[in-house]
């Protein structure tokens, strides 16, 4: 009853390309001044470093352009989203998206239909297994060699291939990876120098790293080492943020996370809990809405929990930055944060695709009631396991 592919559009052909993405108050307005150009350029390293940031490994499954078949067809969009002053804002949608394994040995993803919002939070929830994480992989052309990938995309309405996305988009993987020997802002500066336009002079650069640390919080701690497991640094959850920063000195119109909240504390905020009691109680179809709360409680300067990094993501919003997530196992904070939610099923197929806020309903009118006590996404992946 649930679990199925939805949408049409035609396949695309599999085309190859080579790209890898990779205290002071916070304000709108600093989290503003993030979203730019993202050209690549090489710059000398101002002192020996032990790990490299990575780089490309060769050609990549990319997703065609869709719209009616064949991946002949030159994308017009590539250019015109490398010249950032014709475009600010990225939507991002896709059909039929199917990976398999090399070899045909198992499908990954099976017919997923979904997209991704400008100026929203999407997140990607589903048991283990299901495909999340290979699912913005897809999107972002980071599966590995021999990877079948068909579907269509479409990049802000227009049909093109994903390959397009290469100059726009961040990727924050679920490990963080940065220089331990260096500080926050040491560590932000040399990314920046390595990805930012090349027209950009080094007081520029420095400007805009400073906006990127107080967009995320990271003031307090910008001339702290980070740190690793032999030599205490930074905490786990400024780590985190750390690697959103890094992707962000790019200055991306996308900006993809996998797991971003893993290994954070899940702690509900104290002032966040009383304000959800009241609707659990009178939890109905019609009265759903008001799960969410107006806006977030504004997050801590000594601590990341889970849901404050989603506070700061929705920060980063306000500017038109599309952000999709891969999420496991949310606490209710983190779910009633995220605007838009695809919710996979085993064997790599839509469960749900739409509003947060309306998930409830959803499932509610298909018989699956929800106990006034129960975080809404352990129910709805409860529902998604057993049907599988």
């Amino acid at each position: 009853l649930l679990l199925g592919s939805g949408g049409g559009g035609g396949k695309a052909a599999v085309s190859s390309s080579s790209s890898r993405s990779g205290s002071k108050p916070v304000t709108a307005a600093a989290a503003a001044a993030v979203v730019g150009t993202n050209n690549k350029t090489t710059v000398t390293p101002r002192r020996a470093l032990r790990r490299g940031l990575g780089g490309d490994d060769g050609p990549r499954p990319s997703i065609g352009g869709g719209g009616g078949g064949g991946g002949g067809r030159a994308s017009t969009a590539g250019p015109l989203l490398r010249q950032r002053h014709k475009v600010d804002r990225i939507d991002l949608q896709f059909r039929d998206l199917t990976v398999e394994l090399p070899g045909g040995r198992r499908k990954v993803l099976n017919g997923v239909t979904g997209g991704f919002r400008s100026g929203r939070v999407t997140a990607v929830m589903g048991p283990s297994g299901c495909g999340k994480t290979t699912l913005i992989s897809a999107l972002s052309n980071r599966l590995g060699l021999g990877t079948r990938v068909t579907g269509s995309t479409f990049i802000n309405g227009s049909p093109e291939s994903s390959t397009a996305l290469h100059d726009v988009m961040g990727f924050v993987p679920q490990d963080d990876i940065m220089y331990e020997d260096l500080t926050v802002k040491e560590n932000l500066l040399y990314c920046c120098q390595l990805r930012a336009d090349p027209s950009m002079s080094r007081a520029e650069q420095r400007q805009h790293v400073d906006r990127v640390i107080d967009s995320l919080g990271l003031f307090p701690s910008r001339h702290s080492m980070i740190g690793s497991t032999e030599d205490r640094g930074i905490s786990g959850g400024q780590r985190k943020r750390v690697n959103v920063a890094m992707e962000l000195t790019s200055k991306p119109l996308l900006l993809f996370l996998d797991e971003p909240t893993s290994g954070l504390v899940s702690t509900c905020c104290p002032c966040f809990l009383p304000s959800l009691r009241p609707s659990f109680q009178k939890l109905s179809i019609h009265s759903i809405s008001s799960f969410l709360p107006p806006s977030l409680p504004s997050p801590s300067q000594d601590s990341t929990t889970s849901a404050e990094l989603m506070h700061y993501l929705h920060r980063l919003t306000a500017t038109g930055l599309t952000i999709a997530a891969v999420i496991h196992q949310p606490r209710i904070e983190v779910f009633l944060g995220v605007d838009d939610v695809i919710f996979l099923g085993r064997g790599g197929r839509v469960a749900y695709y739409g509003s947060a806020r309306d998930a409830v309903q959803y499932f509610t009118e298909r018989g699956f009631p929800f106990e006034p006590t129960v975080n809404p996404a352990d129910r709805i992946l409860d529902v998604i396991t057993k049907a599988d």
